[in-house]
């Protein structure tokens, strides 16, 4: 069996009333995003991970968007 691990990162993180995207706010270190990918790749049983992210994170410059693909190891 194939299983993949859906993360629903495309909120805004409005109420949060922080200045970036809750999921991107360090705790410890670690994004909460980072926490969330850990936590699924740590599985044996989870194949496959994708993380859905909102449209102006998707729209970074390019040199921003490798760097979030280093540090959360994404394919785009």
């Amino acid at each position: 069996m194939h299983v993949v691990a859906v993360i629903a990162a495309a909120g805004q993180g409005r109420r949060f009333g922080a200045a970036q995207p809750k999921q991107l706010l360090a705790i410890g270190g670690r994004s909460v995003l980072q926490r969330s990918v850990d936590a699924f790749d740590a599985s044996p049983r989870v194949d496959e991970i994708i993380v859905t992210a909102p449209p102006d994170l998707a729209a970074l410059n390019p040199a921003k968007l490798e760097e979030l693909q280093a540090v959360f190891d994404l394919k785009w």
